[in-house]
């Protein structure tokens, strides 16, 4: 009888030991980190300082803006008031949504810039395809060239901007523009000359300009 009584009593102890190291157990275990959950269904933002992501430019570009009455837009070693700057297209403009453009490399089909030119300019033969205060773009019918004149101040995020808007005018991409006659002009702090560069994504080395 009293062993049968120590047996039940050493039963009790072992079951209360093993509850206790259980319970123990599971309240000491050693916390897991839980990554933290995306609910907004967008991909996660890194937060590497390496570098800009692929595709994202350095800067935010800027847009087009009407020109200001009496400004004055620069177009390599000269410049020209607002108000000799006509609204429309020139009289003899090519119409239809797209135009034939000859390029060194063969003839391809651009979007037609004279319909959403900014303005023209009778002196110098020459289309305002889209102006900013810090860029203006201009197409030279006499020679069938572009450029893109950046004024005194100006920055490489001004012309990385006006690439993107002549792209998007043009109706290609902003790397097909270095297959056609673009030129950058940098305004010089002096009287004498301008610089004139391709675009900098291009391999097209740059050249300066003497006149």
């Amino acid at each position: 009888m009293k062993k049968a009584i120590i047996i039940a009593i050493l039963i009790i102890v072992f079951a209360a030991l093993a509850v206790g190291v259980l319970f123990f157990l599971k309240n000491n275990q050693i916390p897991q980190t839980v990554p933290p959950q995306n609910t907004t269904g967008t991909l996660p933002v890194s937060t590497s300082t390496g570098g800009n992501p692929i595709g994202q430019e350095s800067s935010t570009p800027t847009g087009p803006e009407p020109v200001p009455a009496g400004a004055t837009i620069s177009l390599g070693d000269t410049s020209v008031s607002s108000t000799d700057i006509t609204s429309g297209e020139p009289a003899d403009a090519p119409q239809g949504a797209t135009l034939q453009f000859q390029t060194a490399s063969g003839t391809v089909a651009l979007n037609n810039f004279y319909a959403s030119a900014q303005g023209y300019w009778a002196a110098l033969n020459t289309v305002l395809i889209a102006y900013n205060p810090g860029y203006a773009i201009w197409y030279y019918r006499d020679t069938s060239q572009f450029a893109i004149d950046v004024p005194l101040g100006g920055t490489q995020a001004d012309e990385d901007s006006a690439a993107g808007v002549l792209a998007q005018d043009l109706g290609v991409s902003q790397q097909a523009l270095c297959g056609l006659p673009v030129t950058v002009i940098f305004d010089a702090d002096r009287g004498i000359s301008n610089f004139e560069y391709p675009l900098d994504f291009c391999t097209t080395p740059g050249v300066i300009n003497s006149d």
